[in-house]
């Protein structure tokens, strides 16, 4: 086997509303600075997974679940999320005047059945505990926002195609406030989309760099899909899950201050 890259309908941000949009993750957000975000920014995505702010009210459980997914509804609704009418993968670069801080790759769709049969490898054990919130979440609000982060051996031609296309004229480009420039340039080419395909034909596997939990998650929701789904296919968008991928050569093992990691 090799894995399968398949193009998928991306929801993004509307053009004049991006900035105001992304988000980090709300981890990374002091107590204070994320009551400034949701009581000013109302387009931020924080206010999706933060669906009981609104209201000034504590959500948990089952009623969280709807709420999150009926405000993602709404940022659909107001066209502040847009899904495209094709599909594309969708090449993004991140970069800075700091190496570490750049790359360049693509979002797609990888396959559960990969995943399963080691084609997709992983190097990390996951906690059942988490993989169980994870799908249930993902069950739930039926919506995934956290790409998997794939890396794949380097490839001239692979580098040649994603240089072709970062010359074109972007759908959005802007600055974070860390001073990263993330620029992203959707393809609908199905050629420029078959001959990315074709080049990974000729790979054994590719790698998780980060997401084991996003990845085991997404093969436990694919379980639980197929077994209310009796006309079950195996092309159903839940036997596929988001993932970034880059090559080899742009992976980058950052320690923080005060912590050591093995590589």
């Amino acid at each position: 086997m090799s894995p399968l890259i398949r193009p998928f309908r991306d929801v993004r941000p509307s053009q004049d509303k991006v900035p105001f949009v992304v988000s980090r993750s709300p981890e990374e957000y002091s107590e204070e600075d994320l009551a400034m975000v949701l009581n000013n920014n109302p387009y931020s995505f924080l206010q999706i997974i933060n669906p009981g702010y609104k209201y000034n009210k504590e959500l948990g459980g089952e009623d969280r679940f709807r709420q999150v997914s009926n405000r993602y509804c709404e940022f659909l609704e107001e066209r502040i999320l847009i899904q495209d009418e094709a599909e594309g993968i969708y090449l993004y670069r991140a970069y800075s005047d700091s190496e570490s801080d750049s790359c360049c790759g693509f979002f797609c769709a990888t396959s559960v059945q990969d995943y399963r049969e080691n084609v997709i490898r992983r190097h990390d054990d996951t906690l059942e505990r988490k993989d169980k919130l994870f799908a249930t979440h993902l069950y739930k609000v039926r919506f995934s926002t956290e790409p998997v982060l794939i890396t794949y051996p380097d490839r001239p031609e692979i580098a040649s195609l994603l240089c072709c296309e970062c010359q074109k004229e972007p759908a959005c480009e802007f600055i974070t406030p860390d001073w990263l420039t993330h620029t992203l340039w959707p393809v609908f080419d199905r050629e420029v989309i078959r001959t990315l395909q074709g080049s990974f034909k000729t790979m054994e596997a590719v790698y998780i760099a980060d997401g084991h939990h996003r990845s085991a998650s997404s093969n436990r929701l694919a379980h639980l899909s197929e077994m209310d789904n009796p006309g079950h296919t195996g092309q159903e968008a839940y036997n596929f899950f988001m993932s970034y991928l880059v090559p080899e050569s742009q992976i980058r093992i950052l320690c923080h201050q005060n912590e050591s990691r093995d590589s």
